[in-house]
């Protein structure tokens, strides 16, 4: 264009009107200043009607695609990019930039126009003007001599893209719907005349407004853009008066005056283009980064965000100073100041130096591939905690017996580009070597992948075969170790790391039947591939083929296992596992069938224990494995009681005992010790079973302690005592009982001896209590003032002391009942009677069974002092009536 032609311009939401100044050279208005006076200017501005209306669909988000919509032509463009133009009204739509590949986005512009104004030539005259100063100031370039009024509006809309689903079938039912909005009704409920399926479809669409219309409220969905886009025509005002400059023409001032200053030359296009795609390519580097900080796998590793928002951070530095030094260069090179050449070798800078678009996008390829894999391997943990940082992990560690953490060692390493773009920013230094964006980068090597891969496989196999232990966890977490590149394994043992190159074991490498017999099969175990030095058994167990309880025993090195107590001509399933002190490794599985019976011989009976082992839930791969005793529940007709029966009915002798004991005391670890005395478990066995919820961790919802349950053990073969035993356990006290509390416990007890499945005669009452205890509770005392003296008088002399946590000393909690004065049976030496036990024998696997054998010979007295017994508690007509008047008592609450 030639220094002295016309010129038009966009008006961008800019504040012009006929007769303003306006200069070029930085396309900047001039305010205050004119050459005419207002009235003059008014006098002689010609206006005529201009009415148009169009829409268009932009579904393009290039910078090039956006101006043309806005019609801004190149020399505009330039200062635009170069921060010189500060946009208002529709034009803002120029900001508004994708932040996410993961979005669709389509966008529907509005034009309207009303009107033209234009100065007449004859007021362009100079002798016309009054401040002709004004061409010596230099200041201004052109003057607005024609304004074409109207308004605009841009109505963004996005839709998020899953990973399910094609991006490019999105994007195109997003356009076929945006398209349908200038003849979409609404109803008269107001709501979009439109098909189901389309209206489904617009519910996940959002709205963003862009325009020269004062608004009420923007629009944030699709049926609120149509409600403005219908109303937009009516915003303009009755006559128009609410319209903005959309378009402007400019006249040269050396047109009036040559001693006016003057727009020496344009930038040219191909300048433009290339700082377009400058710019351009940093836009859409921008959305990548955007992406990649907002992955599940960057929140977690904060090594990875870090490096992320460095490269961000340095990145927009760049720009901003590209900007800066565009904005000082243009009004220079338009004014004459300087050439083009500078322009173009600031361009040329750019792409010889590490800011190259090339390099950026490689070292943005080089994350994406890392947070890919990083992704692959986490995914693979199902029963993981991803954690963040040392202090976290330290956490862990000393709330658990033992931590398995799976570390990324590289995550953090020192990235030697990031440094390259700091050194550039502050030095203004090219590299003397090319960027390779790969080097030394742990993800690119196959060594270091296969190596992460393989240690992942072992840490989320064991992690999965011991999801329920409660003393292992397993965590996952980025720490730097330039020692071992990739990854490694640690173990925490009670807080302190124990190994820092642990190596969970993998399945047994092979397992074979190498004999078999009518009643045994006999395996033969090679050590696992992985992790075989820290094994410190093997876990061998075994079911009939289709059923569902698994039978275990235990060897403590590989090589041949005989598993006896089969039965003939039947086919089983064995797996087994290395064992280690932290948990057990993945199982090797395999199917065997014994050999027919041979007519006359007996084989060997399965053994209660095991039978009960195979119908019982395996609560954990502890050593020893802890199983759930299957029974069957019924609910009492009495208000909260259940009793939980093991086997059929027995015509064997019955004993029924009665238990109290505050919480703490060691009750339910009491009950789960006699089953497991009863059924026959030896120390040798590597499971033991529980009876009560007790050992259990369930949420608050499902704790059963406010319950009374009674257990019914019927007599089976296989029992260590002759007779059945019913267990009555009353509902724990807390620390800190109330009356009510207290009434509410006596009352489910007597409400269930005399309910139709009560018990018609009782052995004892047994009050359970640690033996370190000094001086009763307040429970305590309660339990032995009010509780027990409410049953008959001639109950008291049957009431028995179970001191739990006891040694070989005298337990001090008698010497605190005896001070109480409580009412009980008593020894020759004056001490309630009593029997001792140690709760900790049940779940100890040491190598030593004397702490197992005493606690057994402690059982062995108990239940023989049961058996023999004599005087019992008849549930009598006296005793109802008795239990009827506290029944009385207890309504009042």
């Amino acid at each position: 264009v030639s220094s002295g032609s016309p010129v038009s311009v966009a008006a961008l939401g800019r504040p012009f009107c006929v007769g303003m100044l306006y200069d070029c050279r930085s396309d900047e208005l001039i305010p205050g200043l004119t050459l005419w006076d207002r009235d003059d200017l008014e006098k002689n501005t010609r206006e005529r009607r201009q009415l148009n209306s169009d829409f268009e669909i932009v579904a393009s988000e290039s910078i090039q695609d956006k101006t043309s919509a806005l019609n801004v032509e190149a020399s505009l463009k330039a200062s635009f990019f170069g921060g010189l133009v500060k946009v208002g009204g529709s034009a803002k739509y120029l900001y508004d930039n994708k932040t996410s590949k993961k979005q669709a986005r389509v966008t529907l512009k509005y034009k309207t126009t009303t009107k033209f104004q234009e100065l007449s030539m004859n007021h362009l005259g100079r002798d016309n003007m009054k401040h002709p100063y004004v061409f010596e100031k230099g200041i201004a370039t052109h003057v607005v001599t024609g304004i074409l009024y109207g308004a605009q509006a841009f109505f963004v809309f996005d839709r998020e893209v899953s990973e399910q689903e094609d991006h490019q079938v999105i994007q195109g039912n997003l356009k076929v719907m945006i398209n349908k909005i200038p003849t979409v009704s609404i109803g008269g409920q107001g709501s979009l005349n439109m098909e189901d399926g389309d209206r489904a479809d617009v519910q996940k669409f959002s709205c963003r407004f862009y325009g020269d219309f004062c608004l009420e409220k923007n629009p944030v969905t699709f049926q609120d853009a149509v409600e403005v886009y219908q109303s937009l025509p009516r915003l303009l005002g009755p006559n128009g008066e609410n319209t903005v400059p959309i378009k402007i023409w400019l006249l040269p001032l050396t047109v009036l005056d040559s001693s006016a200053a003057q727009l020496v030359r344009q930038i040219s296009l191909q300048l433009v283009q290339d700082t377009q795609n400058v710019l351009e390519d940093f836009r859409e580097l921008e959305v990548r980064y955007e992406d990649a900080m907002t992955t599940t796998t960057a929140q977690q590793f904060p090594e990875i965000s870090k490096k992320i928002r460095g490269f961000k951070e340095k990145c927009s530095q760049f720009k901003l100073e590209f900007q800066q030094r565009l904005s000082k260069q243009l009004p220079s090179i338009r004014g004459g100041g300087e050439n083009e050449a500078g322009l173009a070798e600031t361009i040329r800078k750019i792409h010889s130096s590490p800011f190259n678009s090339k390099d950026l996008n490689e070292w943005m390829d080089c994350r994406e591939r890392e947070i890919h894999t990083v992704n692959m391997i986490t995914n693979r943990m199902k029963n993981t905690k991803i954690i963040q940082t040392q202090s976290q992990l330290f956490q862990e560690a000393i709330n658990a017996e033992h931590v398995v953490c799976f570390v990324f060692t590289s995550l953090g390493s020192d990235d030697r580009f990031i440094s390259t773009l700091s050194n550039y920013l502050h030095q203004r230094t090219e590299p003397q070597h090319p960027h390779d964006a790969e080097r030394g980068q742990w993800f690119a090597s196959k060594r270091l992948t296969e190596e992460m891969r393989k240690k992942a496989k072992l840490f989320s196999d064991f992690a999965e075969e011991n999801k329920d232990s409660r003393k292992t966890k397993f965590v996952a977490v980025g720490l730097t170790d330039e020692t071992q590149k990739g990854s490694s394994i640690h173990l925490y043992k009670d807080g302190f790391s124990d190994s820092e190159n642990f190596e969970p074991p993998s399945e047994p490498e092979a397992v074979t039947a190498s004999n078999t017999n009518q009643d045994s099969v006999t395996l033969k175990i090679c050590a696992p591939r992985f992790g075989a030095q820290n094994v410190t058994s093997y876990s061998v167990e075994y079911r009939v083929l289709g059923e569902d309880g698994w039978t275990q025993q235990t060897v403590s090195t590989a090589g041949e296992v005989k598993v006896s107590h089969l039965s003939p001509q039947t086919e089983y399933e064995f797996r087994c596992r290395a064992v280690t002190s932290v948990g057990v490794g993945p199982a090797n599985q395999l199917s065997a069938s014994t050999l027919p019976g041979i007519p006359g011989r007996a084989t060997n009976p399965r053994s209660l224990k095991d039978s009960l082992k195979q119908t019982s839930e395996r609560i954990n791969y502890d050593s020893p494995s802890i199983f759930k005793l299957s029974l069957t529940e019924d609910r009492l007709s009495s208000r909260r009681c259940r009793r939980l029966t093991l086997g059929r009915e027995s015509s064997k002798g019955k004993r029924i005992m009665i238990v109290f004991g505050a919480t703490g005391s060691g009750k339910s670890d009491l009950i789960d010790g006699m089953i497991n005395y009863i059924v026959g478990v030896e120390w040798k066995d590597s499971f033991r079973f529980i009876l009560t919820d007790g050992g259990l961790q369930r949420p608050a919802a499902e704790n059963q302690n406010s319950v009374l349950t009674v257990y019914k053990l019927n007599h089976q073969e296989g029992f260590r005592i002759d007779y059945s035993l019913t267990i009555v356990d009353v509902p724990e006290f807390g620390e800190h009982p109330d009356a009510e509390g207290h009434m509410k416990i006596f009352q489910q007890l007597h409400s269930f001896l005399l309910s139709e499945q009560g018990v018609s005669e009782v052995g004892a009452l047994y009050f359970v209590a640690p033996a370190s205890l000094r001086a009763l509770t307040h429970t305590q005392k309660y339990t032995f003032d009010f509780i027990i003296p409410n049953f008959e008088e001639g109950m008291l002399n049957n009431v028995r002391v179970l001191v739990t946590s006891a040694d070989t000393q005298r337990p001090a909690v008698l010497r605190a009942i005896t001070d109480f004065n409580v009412q009980c049976a008593k020894t020759r030496e004056g001490l309630p009677v009593h029997f001792k036990f140690n709760n900790s024998a049940l779940l100890a696997h040491s190598t030593s069974t004397k702490l197992w054998d005493s606690e057994m010979e402690n059982m062995k007295k108990f239940f023989e002092a049961l058996r023999s017994e004599t005087k019992r508690w008849i549930v009598t007509e006296k005793m109802i009536e008795f239990a009827k008047e506290k029944e009385k008592y207890f309504q009042m609450f």
